[in-house]
This record gives structure tokens, C-alpha cells and sequence, in this order.
């Protein structure tokens, strides 16, 4: 059980999974923290920021009037190599107090290649020019953001960019702090971990679940190594 302030569940899966959480038998699994939280700064863009997945566990995002000054995350998992599918959501439990100021929160969330450099920047961190999805930063939600095959041996994780959507050019800023009590291996329900899980994380699960039972998300690549 993952009792936490924030999630984002990255769910390894045996095949494609639907946009929203599905029931499953149980498998065994396990959910991921990232090893990567640390902010890019366009006012600072050669500096390195501290990774506060190692520290505070705070995420700030944020943006000046227009859309300027930029202050974006950079979100990286380590791992699972050869897993069979990865799935990227986040929930937050309905009495969360999320901190927030100016537009609405939605943000933008891109892929970065891996693996990152040593000390990563606003300028050496080069997030996919294709969107990878979308999501509001939302008290009570639970959402698959989007899926895609899971990391290669020379890749060693994943990684993403969160900011706020091109549309949204008002002066704002959202951030949260997730804590994390979780066990690295459990028996747990698909469904259950969307619903539950409150931190940025993997889910892991070892063994191919039934396709009949999910349905694939929108640019999900189907190819993925059995």
C-alpha cells in the first residue's frame, strides 16, 4: 500500500493499457520512486539545480507573465529494464492542499532522452518536440497520462518534462510534496494502484496480463520486446 501526497504511477505492464484504470487479477508488482526531481530554470538555464527526490521531495513548476521565466521539472525513473509496458499517471488524494497561484495548473509533459547527463540543465535537457500528454494538477483526480514501451539496457529509465501547456501564458505557479511509505514488491490490483498510490512511481508487473481486458492509449507503441 503507497499512502503519499502525490503520484505519478509509472505502471509497467504486460501488453497496452486503457486510458483509465481497468480491473485485473492480481500480479505481483511493484511501484517505483523516481530517482530524478529537479527543476530547469530558463532565468538560470546552465544551472544545475539539487534533485529533491534525494532531499524535501518537493515539486514547483512555474511560470512569469506571457509564459516567460519557465521553471519546468525534470521527473526520471530508473528502471524497470525489460519490462513490457510502461504507464505513466498520477493521483492525488481528495484532501490533498495543493499549492498553487495565477491559470489553471495544466501542464505539459514530454519525453527526454535517457540516460541524463550528470548535472542536468535547462539547456542540455532536450525534451521530444511531440507531446507525450496531458494533465491538470487536480485534488482528488486519478488519470493515465499516457503509455510507451519500457526502458531499454542502454537507456537505464525514463524520464520526463512537466510545464505548463503552450496555451496557458498567465503568471502561475503549482507545487506539491509527495512522501512515500511503500513496500518495492506487492500484490496489488491494477485499479488499485491508480486509485491509491500517491507518489511519483513505476508499478511494475512481472507476468503478461490478458489483452482482451485492456484497450490501448492513444500513441502507445505496441512493440515492445517480449
Amino acid at each position: 500500500m503507497v499512502q503519499t501526497a502525490f503520484t505519478l504511477a509509472l505502471a509497467t505492464i504486460a501488453t497496452l493499457v486503457s486510458a483509465s484504470p481497468v480491473s485485473l487479477d492480481k500480479r505481483c508488482g511493484s511501484t517505483i520512486l523516481p530517482t530524478t526531481q529537479i527543476q530547469l530554470k530558463q532565468s538560470a538555464p546552465d544551472t544545475s539545480f539539487p534533485n529533491t527526490a534525494h532531499t524535501d521531495k518537493s515539486i514547483s513548476i512555474s511560470q512569469g507573465p506571457n509564459g516567460a521565466n519557465k521553471v519546468n521539472e525534470l521527473i526520471g525513473f530508473t528502471g524497470p529494464v525489460g519490462a513490457y509496458g510502461c504507464s505513466l499517471g498520477i493521483t492525488f488524494p481528495a484532501d490533498y492542499v495543493i499549492t498553487q497561484s495565477g491559470g489553471p495548473p495544466t501542464l505539459n509533459v514530454h519525453t527526454v532522452p535517457t540516460p541524463l547527463p550528470g548535472k542536468p540543465t535547462y539547456n542540455n535537457i532536450h525534451p521530444a518536440a511531440s507531446l507525450f500528454g496531458t494533465v491538470t494538477v487536480l485534488a482528488g483526480q486519478s488519470a493515465v497520462i499516457n503509455s510507451r514501451s519500457c526502458p531499454t539496457a542502454a537507456e537505464g529509465g525514463l524520464a520526463f518534462v512537466f510545464g505548463y501547456a503552450d496555451w496557458q501564458t498567465q503568471q502561475s505557479s503549482v507545487a506539491w510534496t509527495h512522501h512515500k511509505l511503500v513496500s518495492d514488491y506487492t500484490q496489488l490490483e491494477a485499479n488499485t494502484v491508480f486509485q491509491n498510490v500517491t507518489v511519483v512511481s513505476y508499478h511494475e508487473v512481472s507476468e503478461p496480463l490478458p489483452s482482451e481486458s485492456l484497450a490501448p492509449l492513444p500513441n502507445f507503441d505496441p512493440a515492445i520486446d517480449e
